[in-house]
């Protein structure tokens, strides 16, 4: 679907049918992407789609906001700060692009632009509960309580939910020694979240009882609860408070990020003797900022691999990549050469040296077998791929996701005999969207058959297209409703066999079968290229083409239809790399060498 919408607009309401003919290419289209994308959190692909907006239409308004906010999250606060400024000279009093020229200033320490950026988007109802709660975080800082308190009231008057406002206030009137009131906006608080850790924290710098402080302690226990301890410190340090930032850490367990955090506010060198840099995941802007100010005094690998990460998340590849290499082969952790390894998975000797230092580290871990053997994968080494899978699953037999590595690489070599002995073994958990067990479990099967066939062994191939249309309760995944599964594939490998053993009844109850199936949301869109044979061999050539010609205008740019499209017409101009064929793609490719 597509949003009803005015182009010129940012804001969206109700989503309506998508018309056939929408330009997704279009400057408005390719915003709307970018928009959708960056709500999936998927920032690069959104950052790509954004980017082609603008260079069709440098001044194409929500595009120009939209990168903005997507370029102060990845920390490139200058380049923000000009689409945010071009933006505003076209819409002086766009809310959201005020909102976000307030932020980016106050990132910059530029104080004065950023109040007149949230002055503004106080206009916009969108903003303005936000909007008033960073003028009060602005006047807090400047110590200015009368005009912080007034601006977090007024962001609660139009939101009252806004948790931070309100800590806002109870921070001013503990620091201004009014704990009757600090404590009522306390209550109103945990009104709302009754397990909220800044009040529990807030009532123990209130009254530093030993009792407090349990209580704060007490709630926290969540499976990382450093986090939770550098959240609520990193709160405290955005509005200024340095010394309440300090406490909140000295109460957290050691972990490196905490650590780094302690450092920087103590104007003091990392010991990194005592920190593991086992299940530290550093993600936040303000902690990459830290870092930063850290590699001034300190040239140590496990900083810069620590930023790199952030650079990484950041889409700051170039960046990430120098921190990765200035750290050369030192460091002696595992995971430090698999995440080099992802982000130079380009450059295959060094990708490939990387996993293989990993694996030498930590030659226990399967997680390292699995990258290396994916990659040779990737790069249609399956050869080499073959024995990395196998050793680890062959000593590790109860590894299912192994297991179904090796049985994808099995397959990969040919070895569909084997691939489906080794399925047949394994017991797959089942998750959302676990249908990858099963897909392997089709196409050994329906390899065998092609095997047969080529032997001419027609019933033991249908035998095995017969097992292909199963789904063995061991691979993970339940079967569908009958109606929306495509097996137009299978039935043509049937039809294939049935009319060599001139059994035309059976023959043609599988074409029907074909010509009747729904297209459902699980078709398979290169099945296009069974149907139109399908249609053809019962002697609807004419329907077969306006059956086809009705697919490509409804789906006029995906990918694997326009390959049937081709292999139709006999000429071949698409073409599909490795990684986008599917089992069907395989398979048909099979049939084809074989007719």
């Amino acid at each position: 679907f597509v949003y009803e919408s005015n182009p010129n607009a940012d804001v969206l309401s109700r989503p309506v049918e998508s018309p056939k003919n929408f330009d997704w290419s279009s400057v408005y289209g390719l915003y709307l992407m970018g928009k959708e994308l960056m709500d999936q959190k998927m920032y690069t692909q959104a950052e790509e789609k954004l980017s082609a907006a603008l260079q069709k239409d440098s001044n194409y308004l929500p595009a120009l906001v939209k990168m903005s906010e997507l370029l102060y999250r990845n920390m490139r606060y200058p380049e923000a700060l000009e689409l945010a400024k071009r933006a505003l000279s076209i819409d002086t009093h766009d809310g959201s692009a005020n909102y976000y020229y307030g932020l980016i200033n106050a990132q910059l320490s530029n104080i004065v632009d950023a109040k007149d950026g949230f002055d503004i988007a106080t206009l916009s109802g969108e903003y303005r509960s936000a909007a008033y709660t960073e003028l009060s975080k602005l006047y807090f800082k400047e110590k200015d309580f009368e005009k912080a308190i007034a601006y977090a009231t007024k962001a609660i008057d139009y939101n009252r939910y806004n948790i931070t406002a309100f800590q806002l206030q109870a921070v001013i009137y503990r620091l201004q020694n009014n704990s009757d009131k600090a404590k009522e906006v306390l209550q109103t608080i945990l009104s709302v979240d009754p397990l909220n850790h800044f009040a529990g924290f807030e009532e123990y710098l209130l009254n530093a009882a030993d009792e407090n402080k349990k209580q704060f302690l007490a709630l926290i226990q969540n499976e990382l609860p450093a986090e939770t301890f550098l959240e609520l410190a990193i709160w405290y340090y955005t509005i200024g408070c340095n010394s309440e930032c300090e406490k909140v850490l000295s109460l957290a367990p050691q972990s490196a990020e905490v650590t780094y955090w302690l450092s920087f506010l103590h104007h003091a060198k990392v010991d990194f003797n005592n920190i593991s840099p086992d299940l530290v995941f550093p993600f936040r802007s303000e902690t990459g900022t830290v870092l930063e100010e850290l590699l001034k005094d300190q040239d140590d690998w496990l900083l810069k691999y620590h930023l790199a990460l952030i650079y990484k998340d950041r889409n700051r590849i170039a960046e990430s990549k120098r921190l990765f290499i200035s750290c050369g082969n030192d460091p002696g952790y595992a995971p430090f050469y698999a995440a080099r390894a992802e982000i130079f998975k380009d450059s295959a000797s060094m990708a490939i040296a990387d996993l293989q230092k990993a694996l030498s580290l930590e030659n226990d871990q399967w997680r390292y077998y699995k990258l290396l053997a994916e990659y040779y994968n990737n790069h249609q080494q399956y050869e080499k791929a073959l024995p990395t899978a196998e050793n680890f699953y062959r000593s590790h037999p109860q590894n299912y996701i192994m297991g179904m590595l090796y049985a994808k690489t099995l397959l990969f070599n040919k070895k569909y005999k084997e691939c489906d002995a080794i399925l047949s073994k394994l017991h797959i958990i089942p998750f959302e969207g676990a249908t990858d067990g099963r897909e392997l479990y089709r196409e050994a099967k329906l390899m065998q058959a092609v095997e047969q066939m080529q032997k001419k062994n027609l019933k033991e191939a249908i035998s095995f297209i017969t097992e292909a249309k199963q789904w063995p309760v061991n691979l993970g995944v339940g079967k569908p409703y009958d109606e929306d599964i495509d097996d137009r594939l299978e039935n043509w490998i049937e039809y294939l066999c049935y009319a060599h053993l001139n059994k035309m009844t059976d023959a043609n109850n599988s074409l029907q079968k074909i010509v009747q199936f729904n297209s459902t949301q699980n078709s398979y869109p290169e099945n296009a290229v069974v149907e139109v044979w399908a249609y053809e061999k019962l002697g609807e050539k004419d329907k077969a083409r306006q059956w086809l010609n009705k697919q490509l205008k409804a789906f006029p740019n995906n990918k694997r239809l326009l390959w049937g499209k081709s292999v139709l017409e006999g000429n071949y101009d698409i073409t599909l790399s490795e990684t986008e064929k599917n089992t069907n793609v395989r398979i048909l490719e099979q049939l084809m060498l074989m007719k």
